[in-house]
């Protein structure tokens, strides 16, 4: 048994949809059981997750056909579906056209697969654990696509509010005891409100500083439910933590983008080199093209993964309420 007692909260964040310090502590216990039969089905809604990453950006239908190889369209036979084996077996390319499979498939189901373990480990109560695994699929899901296609699906993100109301009385995340099970969904509903509105404030505080837009709709609706699964201030930790997450990723492609266009100086010596090896593909040729930096300008940074991460810790506890403001 691991535990981490959190003292520091009071009462007012207990009100705003925090729990008590003494639910607030941390405790794993060891793998058993349950965790290994949660673990296998996390892998098998990771599979479903893929099923959804690929299919909903191109507005397919998640339920027919079945499951294809992504390359030649040939249907999966079960035995080359199982999660994460299956492609292990197949050493990562399709049995039909042998073209290689992205590992994103099996690392997705590992996660999921991962993320039940550790919900079990975490809570004893099954009525909640399969809630939380069922929203952790959502969030991953929107996380890969949010990264892919700068979109976030409503049916995901209305999703998960909804599912996070409806499966409030049983989120232990949430706080309050037994006895006061009845203000969970008014905890959950008002951090659904305060998850849209606080994320609409920056949008529109962002694009008055800044000129041009700050946040996507998408990523008001996927506050809104993060603020629904773990309150008010869970959804503040959410965009506290993915504020600095995405601050620093920004930093180091920026810094990239310099260092790229620094290096670019060696180009007209790289060019002289190139022609003379006469091989369009030579890897002077490929040096000539890196180092002199052309590149496409980089897209904007997404934010939903990072808001998914947090949500995926409110889960465990792993963000104390009112971060950074409580070190």
């Amino acid at each position: 048994m691991i535990a981490i007692d959190l003292s520091f909260y009071d009462t007012l964040f207990y009100a705003l949809g925090g729990a008590p310090s003494d639910a607030r502590s941390l405790a794993f216990s060891g793998p058993s059981y349950p965790a290994l039969v949660w673990a296998a089905f996390g892998l098998c809604l990771g599979s479903f997750a893929n099923v959804l990453i690929h299919r909903l950006p191109r507005e397919e239908s998640i339920v027919r056909p079945r499951s294809r190889c992504p390359k030649c369209a040939a249907p999966i036979a079960f035995k080359d579906n199982i999660p994460v084996l299956s492609w292990l077996l197949l050493r990562g390319r399709c049995r039909n056209c042998r073209e290689p499979i992205s590992g994103r498939y099996p690392a997705v189901e590992l996660l999921l697969g991962l993320l039940g373990a550790a919900l079990a480990m975490r809570w004893s109560e099954p009525a909640w654990v399969g809630p939380a695994l069922l929203a952790s699929v959502g969030f991953v899901a929107i996380a890969f696509i949010d990264w892919d296609t700068l979109l976030i699906p409503d049916e995901l993100s209305l999703g998960l509010v909804v599912l996070g109301l409806l499966a409030s009385p049983l989120n232990p995340v949430l706080g309050y005891e037994t006895e006061k099970l009845w203000l969970r969904p008014l905890t959950a509903l008002v951090g659904a409100l305060a998850g849209y509105a606080g994320c609409l404030l920056i949008a529109i505080l962002g694009e008055k500083m800044f000129g041009k837009e700050a946040m996507g709709g998408g990523d008001l609706k996927l506050l809104a439910a993060v603020g629904a699964w773990s309150g008010a201030l869970g959804a503040l930790d959410c965009v506290m933590v993915a504020s600095f997450i995405g601050a620093f990723y920004g930093m180091a492609r920026i810094l990239r983008r310099a260092s790229l266009r620094y290096r670019g100086r060696l180009g007209p010596l790289l060019d002289r080199f190139a022609r003379v090896s006469g091989r369009r593909r030579s890897p002077a040729r490929w040096t000539l093209h890196l180092l002199r930096g052309r590149v496409h300008r980089e897209p904007p940074i997404p934010f939903g993964p990072f808001l998914s991460a947090g949500a995926l810790l409110n889960f465990f506890y792993l963000l104390p309420v009112g971060f950074p403001f409580t070190f």
